[in-house]
């Protein structure tokens, strides 16, 4: 469509080229260009179809905004796994107060006992990354590990009990 003019004694109107341009594949579309200096974008409707359109960016944004709203909620609620420590190898009268002085930065552990009542793990909670890796570096010569958390909740069924406490 280079050089072309919206001359409507050619038969060329604005509609004419919106029309013809909009029936196009494989192709992007025009840019018309009037002689007052202003610009127009007219895209084919393949185009539209493949999605790169401000409307459809705009949803992706709002996806990613989205997101990355849930993902603050999660950190503000200590449930993100990025957050989360899992202590494992307890002994099974280790309490929340011994968890409490060995973790002092921790702000939430998760107790998961077994169905006759044992100590299975510590999942604690911290308010951010740096604090979860310091801890990550045992200073006690006890025989517990410590591992990063996988998931962002500790998952019950009927064979665990898991009780919650906050600092």
């Amino acid at each position: 469509m280079e050089g072309w003019r919206i001359d409507k004694q050619n038969g060329w109107s604005l509609e004419t080229i919106k029309n013809h341009v909009y029936g196009w594949r494989n192709m992007e579309g025009v840019v018309v260009r009037f002689k007052c200096g202003l610009w127009l974008k007219i895209k084919s409707k393949w185009w539209c179809d493949t999605g790169y359109t401000k409307r459809f960016t705009n949803k992706i944004k709002d996806r990613l905004d989205a997101s990355k709203q849930k993902v603050h909620d999660k950190k503000r609620r200590h449930q993100h796994h990025s957050l989360r420590l899992a202590v494992t190898n307890l002994h099974y009268s280790t309490s929340v107060s011994n968890i409490a002085s060995w973790f002092p930065t921790a702000r939430k552990v998760e107790m998961v006992y077994n169905p006759i009542g044992r100590l299975r793990l510590a999942m604690l909670a911290f308010d951010s990354m740096v604090e979860r890796d310091r801890a990550l570096v045992n200073p006690f010569s006890s025989d517990f590990i410590l591992e990063k958390a996988y998931s962002a909740r500790t998952r019950t069924n009927s064979k665990v009990v898991v009780t919650n406490h906050t600092f």
